[in-house]
């Protein structure tokens, strides 16, 4: 019995100090109080970086050089690209990212801005050939030479051992 009491008094003893301890206010302990202050911006900045020849229109406003463009918070921009004569949109990448692909018509809809971005374009002189996205991969034709040659050596080794 003496034992169970033991137990029970150690029980009591936890859930007292366990109370107690929770209805201590927090700043008894600390020496002063700490305030936290956050500003969000209202506006960020779209880093645009132009190269060769061609515009650029973001919100209706044209550029033709590379310009840092204050934007609305939460705004998602639309975003037109325009090779000039004789050039080619070669690629557009939006924070590292290529986004060529994205462009339907030289027109695309930013994400909505919640931090500085960075948008870059680069115009190509047109040699007369655009490229198509295709590309030609050396390392496929090395393989199907490979096997070709593999299986005309086959071929050649079956035909001189039905002649002996």
């Amino acid at each position: 019995m003496k034992y169970r009491s033991s137990i029970l008094c150690k029980i009591v003893n936890i859930v007292i100090l366990a109370t107690v301890c929770l209805t201590i206010p927090v700043g008894a302990f600390a020496a002063g109080t700490t305030t936290l202050k956050t500003s969000v911006p209202s506006n960020h900045t779209i880093y645009l970086s132009i190269d060769g020849q061609g515009t650029v229109v973001i919100e209706g406003k044209r550029y033709s050089k590379s310009a840092n463009i204050s934007i609305n918070r939460h705004n998602e921009p639309f975003v037109e690209i325009q090779a000039a004569k004789d050039y080619y949109i070669r690629s557009v990448t939006y924070n590292q990212e290529n986004i060529t692909h994205l462009f339907n018509n030289g027109e695309w809809t930013m994400p909505k801005i919640e931090t500085d971005v960075s948008l870059s374009v680069v115009f190509v002189k047109d040699s007369g050939n655009p490229p198509t996205g295709d590309t030609f991969n050396l390392w496929i034709m090395v393989l199907l030479t490979a096997s070709m040659l593999g299986l005309i050596v086959c071929v050649l080794n079956t035909r001189n051992s039905k002649l002996i």
